[in-house]
């Protein structure tokens, strides 16, 4: 079995960075915080939106109702789920505008300064981002943030 590809965005607005609930019943990360996901190729075993590389914004505007530009990779690791191998990408993403309204599967989003997410109950992949934040101070300045 091949791996599978997954991207998260850091979508940043002032100086918070959205985060979305998987609904309670999905299996796979049920009930648990992340950064917007979009399944790439290969394994896709939480179910999540897919996303052609090509048209990642579309991807993102389904799963979280807003326009963004999605930019530079800022981080690459991967891991293991039950019997599936994902490589997981994040990008930070600037917001363009809209409302935050959800996609499939998804229940609640917030926006989030990088010294809270803490207290949120994260998923191990969004775990592994939010420590990277942490380790970087969470600045992640430049033509992606407000």
């Amino acid at each position: 079995m091949g791996i599978g590809t997954e991207m998260s965005t850091l979508i940043r607005w002032q100086d918070r960075v959205l985060l979305v609930q998987r609904a309670p019943s999905l299996g796979l990360w049920a009930g648990l915080w992340e950064f917007p996901t979009v399944g790439l190729t290969g394994a896709n075993p939480a179910g999540r939106e897919r996303g052609d590389p090509s048209k990642l914004e579309r991807a993102f505007k389904r799963t979280v109702g807003i326009r963004i530009a999605v930019g530079p990779e800022v981080f690459r690791f991967k891991y293991t789920v039950t019997r599936y191998r994902l490589e997981l990408r994040a990008h930070l993403a600037a917001r363009l505008g809209g409302e935050v309204r959800l996609g499939r599967g998804l229940v609640r989003g917030e926006w989030v300064k990088a010294a809270e997410l803490e207290r949120f109950p994260l998923g191990g992949p969004a775990r592994r981002i939010a420590r990277w934040m942490t380790q970087t101070g969470g600045h992640l300045e430049g033509p992606w943030s407000d």
